[in-house]
């Protein structure tokens, strides 16, 4: 009897991965940055470190009913294929389930990131007492997912819900998709965080400015929470 799954969230900041039971009670958990990686070595670190975490727990592989992997792209789901990575340089028709399958020996399900969670919510999460769900992200990037009488609504181009590359301004700045003025290419964190950059090299007074030169520290969401508070 299987008693345990895999998952792992691919952001463009982070890489995390957790061993849960099969009451999605999380029993390990890990985490790297991932633009440390490149395409096919950020494949094989998901694996060495699932390995890791299972080798850790003393977990058989026979008792791992599969792995569910999020990713921050346009995805095949059937197939497990990345077609595309706006905030991750390099991805561009991936088989991601067919080599993460190879290197784990686990059967493997790739989907959106928002996607996925949208269905988390409305199964475990802030969604499960509604059938009409929309469930948005704000990150490194912005993402959107739609749940239609208890169904994930993918539209034909399979991005419906994605209103993070919605134009809102052709003259606008020039987004990581290409395109230009893109709703991401403003509150996108880190467009969002070089706006605030250049804002602060215009005052002497700000409390974001003095805390960052007293912390030796960039300018992080964190940093910019703690001043607000």
């Amino acid at each position: 009897m299987k008693k345990y799954v895999l998952g792992v969230d691919v952001g463009a900041t982070y890489t995390k991965l957790a061993i849960l039971n099969l009451h999605y009670r999380i029993l390990a958990k890990s985490s790297f940055p991932t633009k440390n990686y490149k395409k096919d070595k950020l494949i094989e670190a998901i694996s060495l470190v699932l390995n890791d975490l299972i080798k850790r727990k003393g977990i058989k592989k026979k008792d791992i009913l599969g792995l569910g992997i999020g990713v921050p792209g346009l995805v095949d789901f059937k197939k497990g294929l990345v077609f595309y990575f706006v905030n991750i340089p390099g991805w561009k028709r991936v088989p991601l389930k067919k080599k993460l399958e190879r290197m784990t020996g686990l059967p493997v399900f790739v989907d959106n990131d928002v996607k996925v969670m949208a269905l988390g919510e409305l199964t475990y999460g802030a969604g499960k007492s509604y059938n009409n769900v929309i469930c948005l992200t704000l990150g490194t990037g912005v993402g959107g997912a739609i749940i239609i009488d208890g169904r994930l609504y993918r539209g034909s181009d399979l991005v419906a819900g994605e209103i993070g590359h919605i134009p809102i301004n052709e003259k606008g700045p020039r987004c990581n998709c290409g395109n230009f003025g893109c709703l991401e290419a403003y509150v996108g964190r880190e467009y969002f965080l070089d706006g605030v950059r250049k804002s602060l090299k215009k005052t002497k007074k700000s409390i974001v400015a003095k805390m960052a030169r007293n912390m030796s520290s960039d300018i992080t969401p964190e940093l910019l929470e703690e001043a607000a508070l």
